[in-house]
Formats: C-alpha cells, sequence, structure tokens
C-alpha cells in the first residue's frame, strides 16, 4: 500500500482564496476612498459654517475677513421694524452654499 496523504492547497484553492482577499480588499480601498471624501467636504461645511459665524459677529464691520481660496461670500441685510435680518451666504469649491442669519435689534 501507499501512502498518499498529502497536506497544503492546490493551485485551484489558492487561486480562489487570492481572489476573494483581491476582491475583499478593493471593496474596502474604495470604502476608505469615499470615507475619506466626506470627511474632507464635512470639514469644509464646517469652516464655513464658522466663518458665516465669524462674519456675522464681526458685522458692520465686514472688510477685513479672510476666506480660503476660491470661496466668496455675499452679505444680505432685510429690515423689519426696529431690526435689522442680517444674512451671510457662503460659496464653497464644491458648490454648496451655507448661509447663517442673525436678528440686530435697537431697543
Amino acid at each position: 500500500m501507499t501512502d498518499n496523504h498529502f497536506t497544503g492547497f492546490s493551485l485551484i484553492e489558492l487561486l480562489v482564496s487570492i481572489l476573494l482577499f483581491s476582491i475583499v480588499m478593493l471593496g474596502l480601498v474604495e470604502f476608505q476612498t469615499v470615507l475619506t471624501s466626506t470627511i474632507w467636504q464635512a470639514k469644509k461645511r464646517h469652516t464655513a459654517q464658522t466663518m458665516a459665524f465669524e462674519i456675522l459677529d464681526r458685522y458692520p464691520d465686514t472688510q477685513v475677513i479672510n476666506l480660503p481660496a476660491q470661496w466668496n461670500f455675499k452679505i444680505m441685510t432685510t429690515r423689519y421694524h426696529q431690526c435689522q435680518i442680517v444674512k451671510v451666504i457662503i460659496w464653497i469649491p464644491s458648490a454648496e452654499e451655507i448661509s447663517q442669519q442673525r436678528w440686530f435689534c435697537r431697543l
């Protein structure tokens, strides 16, 4: 009698396991890419919100506002009896619009 007990993996098993590992790794890389992009977008929105509040805090002296490159802002005012509604709109490069408003009243 011959003893044919070989241990290890066959070539087919090895190729299938490498294929499955590759598919899982590509999925994880894609997930990491989307996650990183989402985090950067959230960071930009947060920075824009902070800048909008800073502009409102400095109102009416808004001549010295330093926004990041390619960001624009606009200030709109609306009178309402003894008060004034000041709205700040900031446009960020990802074509998003962030706005904040505040009431200023004379007592």
